[in-house]
């Protein structure tokens, strides 16, 4: 009998993909599937171990690859890696070398190094039985299973492998600057989770976005391209991939869930890493008086090692709402449920892990699922505060305030929009609805972001909502996590909260994945609205989200077109309307108004004034005074 604790622990705090590959094994019953997960753990791992090794190859002066590593074409398996990870071991110079010994000859004529051994019998294992054990009899997978001793054998080459495995594996986005310094938003992706919480870093050098890197000391060895962090389409979100074949045309790349991606700009990138000079570590440097990313890893390890001693890292079912469960249960599995709400919660929120759960993991789950009590405890806040007033100076007349979980608060607040704003009752029944009018798009994507993007640590306020005839004002804390440039282009961005995000998706409440301003933007254009604004303010951590009901005069065609003597697109005609507000028009809005581009709407507001339609005056565009006067 195995002992499963050391494969438990794994899951908890190895690099990503070996973690959930080891997550599986774990959960995995009949002899057939634990002898299948086993060999596909062992092919994982030799996969993640080959991006290190091409990554640390290439970092050196030296450029005589080993012949084996040369001839990565065509589909890859199994062997392919190992092969090129035992070139490797051979291979001096490197920033790893070290770390590879465990795949070198022992001294004394003792044979092939421990994780060598293991490795290249899993493999023969794995040819022996073939690639698929669909036909396989259950009594033939443990025979196997006794005389192989698979798993005992994957453990050993996992133990002998620990300084590989405790080096960080990260990804950066949401890279900019603010007041004079770098910052980006770090996804450190270990442990088993699909959903890692972001964290904030203060850099004083770059380092490329979306591109997977392991630390070693201060440096980043990035990991492209045997390995990528990939965009998969449905569901809208991002995972690691591993190179998988390689043609002249593209590049095939497969994640742990067999999603195919196809790299067709990268199509000779492997031949290139052996002409081209080399390519050393990225020297990370953090403000002084921070730990390197390789230290700061193995404190944390040491506190999620601990807390899983204590016995915590269990959702407490009993503190959820049980009706809130069973109607998220029934919406997931698209019909009555057959099994227990929180076995399905687990098997399609949480990928069957029920077991060594992160903390901000906990937290999510309460707050997607927690009773009203156990969330007011947790927050120490109301979770929202929902207004409308009949004007934006009169006191409110309808007010809505309390503490739901979200699933519940989602609920209260659409039936707020449709009493207060004049929303139809059935066109906000169900928010997983993707096509409808404008005010209900508009309402659908500011609720659901507010949620997936509001900082739950934060007790100084509740989410807010303030209805008026004019504006639909929604207030939350936590500011953004991506530059406000970033935000005006509409481009994926990482949610606060991801298992609320995935949580909300799985039910159609979040099919947009991170694009939801962009929606926002294109539904109040489509309705000539004002564009919609928003304003994250950092130091006081809060961002705030202003959806203006007023149309856009058309002054261009009713004055200025015949007249004006300049040839302005249509867009620069757009924004020479949306400058009729008092306030002007920033940069932002003028993107947000038009659907230009940032940079291509700077570049109209900039024609616009040279041409004296429009004057600036610290960041705002406003009419020219003789465009304005013909419009008393």
């Amino acid at each position: 009998m195995i002992d499963t604790a050391p494969f438990r622990h794994a899951a908890m705090v190895y690099p990503q993909p070996v973690a959930e590959a080891c997550g599986r094994l774990l959960r995995v019953k009949d002899a057939r599937s634990q002898l299948d997960a086993c060999l596909k753990a062992a092919e994982v791992l030799c996969r993640y171990l080959a991006a290190l090794a091409l990554a640390s190859l290439r970092s050196r002066e030296r450029r005589d690859f080993p012949p084996n590593v040369k001839k990565l074409k065509g589909s890859l398996s199994f062997g392919h890696y190992l092969r090129l990870v035992q070139a490797t071991a051979t291979s001096p110079g490197h920033p790893l070398t070290q770390h590879f010994g465990p795949f070198r000859q022992r001294s004394k004529g003792r044979g092939p190094g421990k994780a060598d051994r293991r490795l290249v019998s899993l493999r023969e294992l794995r040819n022996e039985i073939s690639h698929d054990l669909a036909p396989m009899p259950d009594v033939r997978a443990r025979v196997l299973l006794s005389e192989h001793r698979p798993q005992e054998k994957l453990l050993n080459a996992l133990k002998s492998l620990e300084g590989l495995l405790s080096l960080p594996l990260f990804v950066i986005h949401g890279l900019g600057y603010r007041n004079m310094e770098m910052f980006a938003q770090r996804l450190l992706l270990m442990g088993e989770s699909q959903d890692p919480v972001p964290d904030e870093l203060r850099l004083l050098e770059p380092l490329q976005e979306h591109t997977p890197y392991v630390a070693l000391d201060n440096h980043a060895l990035a990991l492209p391209p045997v390995m990528v962090f990939a965009d998969i389409e449905s569901p809208p979100v991002q995972r690691l991939a591993f190179l998988h074949a390689v043609s002249c045309r593209k590049l095939d790349f497969k994640t742990l869930d067999s999603d195919t991606v196809e790299d067709h700009e990268q199509a000779h990138a492997l031949d290139a890493l052996f002409r081209e000079a080399p390519t050393p570590p990225l020297e990370v440097r953090l403000p002084e008086g921070k730990p390197a990313m390789q230290r700061e890893w193995a404190d944390r390890r040491q506190r999620i090692e601990s807390a899983d001693r204590q016995g915590q890292g269990t959702p407490p079912w009993t503190e959820y709402d049980q009706e809130t469960m069973a109607k998220y249960a029934n919406r997931v599995a698209d019909g009555p449920a057959t099994k227990p709400p929180a076995e399905i919660i687990i098997d399609l929120l949480l990928d069957g892990r029920s077991t060594g759960l992160a903390e901000a993991e906990l937290r999510q789950l309460l707050l997607l699922f927690g009773s009203d009590t156990a969330i007011r405890i947790a927050l120490g806040r109301e979770v929202y505060d929902f207004r409308s007033r009949k004007n934006s100076a009169a006191r409110w007349h309808g007010r809505k305030i309390g503490s739901r979980n979200i699933l519940g608060t989602l609920q209260t607040a659409t039936a707020f929009f449709s009493e207060h704003v004049g929303l139809d009752a059935g066109e906000t029944a169900d928010l997983a609805r993707n096509e409808g009018s404008p005010d209900y798009i508009a309402m659908r994507e500011a609720l659901v972001n507010q949620f997936l993007h509001q900082d739950y640590s934060d007790r100084t306020a509740a989410a807010q909502v303030d209805l008026t005839p004019e504006r639909a004002v929604f207030f939350n804390t936590g500011h953004s996590l991506v530059t406000a440039d970033a935000l005006t282009d509409g481009g994926r961005s990482q949610a606060r909260n991801p298992l609320i995000a995935r949580g909300l998706r799985l039910i159609g409440y979040a099919e947009l994945g991170g694009s939801g301003v962009r929606t926002l933007q294109h539904e109040w254009r489509q309705a000539s609205r004002r564009p919609p604004l928003f304003v994250s303010h950092r130091e006081a951590n809060s961002f705030t989200l202003t959806l203006d009901w007023r149309t856009v005069p058309n002054a261009y065609d009713r004055f200025w077109k015949d007249s004006i003597g300049v040839e302005v697109s249509g867009a620069q005609a757009q924004i020479l309307n949306l400058a009729t507000d008092r306030a002007g028009v920033t940069a932002h809005l003028a993107a947000a108004g038009t659907g230009l581009p940032l940079e291509d709407a700077r570049d109209s507001l900039a024609y616009l004034t040279h041409q004296v339609l429009l004057s600036e005056t610290l960041g705002r565009y406003h009419l020219a005074p003789h465009l304005r006067e013909s419009l008393k």
